[in-house]
């Protein structure tokens, strides 16, 4: 069995053949100057483009740090924030329950001294020194953090 070859077609009379290597495609206004001052502008062109390069990460760098810190600076005036509202609503409950017991005479807080053990008495004044100090940091946390943003 003898294989056939399929006819291709002739190209159009009106198509311009490509361009060989001796034929310039375009005008490159480098071709005047010689490859040494090629290479040259080259490198330079590349130092240029590390030293943004690197700037870029520098600043990428010092972005993600100012991110984090910003994070973290929120973090604790949240934690500031909802300590010192939790604080002032015991403090808005004890001092209720002190007028209620002025008004009325009745010293509930007596029954609830009483039926604490010694250890648990012993650890109450310093805990209640802690929770008062902790709320006064937290004052001040956002006191300082009000007058930086402004």
């Amino acid at each position: 069995m003898s294989t056939q070859i399929p006819n291709t077609p002739a190209p159009a009379p009106n198509v311009t053949p490509p361009p060989t290597a001796k034929e310039p495609v375009f005008n490159d206004p480098n071709d005047n100057i010689k490859p040494e001052e090629k290479e040259s502008k080259f490198h330079h062109v590349s130092e240029q483009a590390q030293t943004k390069l690197h700037n870029m990460e520098d600043s990428f760098i010092s972005l993600s740090s100012q991110r984090q810190l910003n994070f973290i600076l929120g973090s604790l005036i949240i934690i500031a924030a909802l300590t010192a509202a939790f604080g002032m609503l015991i403090s808005i409950l004890l001092g209720t329950l002190m007028i209620v017991q002025a008004v009325t005479g009745n010293m509930l807080l007596n029954d609830f001294f009483d039926k604490m053990d010694q250890k648990q008495k012993r650890w109450l004044i310093p805990a209640l020194i802690g929770v008062v100090a902790f709320i006064f940091i937290a004052y001040i946390i956002i006191g300082f953090v009000g007058v930086g943003e402004n």
